[in-house]
């Protein structure tokens, strides 16, 4: 599917060109911006599972975000392998039990879909609303992320006992995770020469989140894009286009900016994430031998 998708683009040569022209011509601080912010993902999950860990064991937040760019990347193999080695990795190192760990992702997956959920409506509600530009429509998605974040970690911390708490933080966390992919898709659309809207940017954001969960693809790889291809392409129905050739070619824009996306990621998170893996592999030799070493 990734191939067909790269095949596509290639085959709408017009779009493609003024895309490679658009890309070509944008100031270097988007393109920079664009390989910044998957990274700021990777931080946004760490503090995401930080938050929800934190009830069983004390993980620093370094060795939080080495985890996450270390299972990012072997995600990218089907069925998500990563997940298993950080579970296993818990379970060695910080003695957090399979069980505990399952319930972390599961409360992780809820907190997801509460910022995702929470982020597209806020964002709805603005521009039915009719209120406000850009910096209003932004502002009405960040406040709430905010404000989950800093009450949800007060009383995580008065009242340890009580979960909730942790999945109310989380969930700021993770709503602040899914704005940095509105972000992405909103400064992507723009490279290639399509802008695109705050709020349809959440849309793309929630498109993105929804390939990448099927596990047979590694993070969505070749999913992702044709959903996001495909979405593109329903702007020219929801407009009232009735071309075949103006959906198509809102599809090989959708497409082409997206595999940018994937671009910006792999340049990005490939090689942190194989340095992060190699650190993590020491670290657990380390502690391994440490156990195995006789007490005096």
């Amino acid at each position: 599917m990734f191939t067909l998708a790269i095949g596509v683009v290639l085959s709408q040569r017009g779009t493609l060109s003024e895309s490679l022209n658009a890309v070509r011509s944008a100031h270097l601080g988007w393109v920079l911006l664009l390989l910044i912010l998957p990274v700021a993902n990777v931080l946004f999950t760490a503090l995401t599972f930080k938050a929800l860990t934190d009830r069983y064991a004390r993980v620093p937040l370094w060795e939080m975000i080495l985890l996450m760019l270390s299972a990012g990347l072997l995600n990218y193999l089907p069925l998500r392998p990563g997940l298993v080695g950080r579970v296993a990795y818990h379970r060695q190192v910080h003695g957090i039990r399979a069980t505990d760990s399952a319930k972390v992702v599961l409360l992780a997956m809820l907190a997801t879909a509460l910022g995702l959920g929470g982020m597209v409506l806020a964002a709805q509600l603005v521009v039915a609303a009719g209120a406000g530009g850009a910096v209003t429509h932004a502002s009405a998605t960040v406040l709430p992320a905010i404000g989950c974040v800093v009450f949800g970690s007060w009383r995580a911390h008065n009242e340890p006992q009580r979960r909730v708490w942790n999945l109310v933080a989380a969930t700021g966390w993770r709503w602040g995770d899914m704005l940095i992919w509105a972000a992405r898709y909103a400064v992507v659309f723009s490279l290639v020469g399509s802008p695109i809207t705050w709020a349809e940017a959440t849309l793309f954001a929630a498109v993105s989140q929804a390939a990448m969960v099927v596990p047979l693809f590694g993070n969505g790889l070749g999913l992702r894009e044709w959903a996001i291809g495909a979405f593109a392409g329903s702007r020219a129905l929801e407009s009232g286009a009735d071309s075949a050739g103006a959906l198509t070619e809102l599809t090989a824009s959708g497409l082409t900016a997206d595999l940018v996306n994937r671009a910006a990621e792999l340049v990005v998170l490939v090689p942190l994430g194989a340095l992060a893996g190699a650190a993590l592999a020491r670290r657990a030799r380390a502690f391994r031998a440490s156990q195995a070493a006789p007490r005096l």
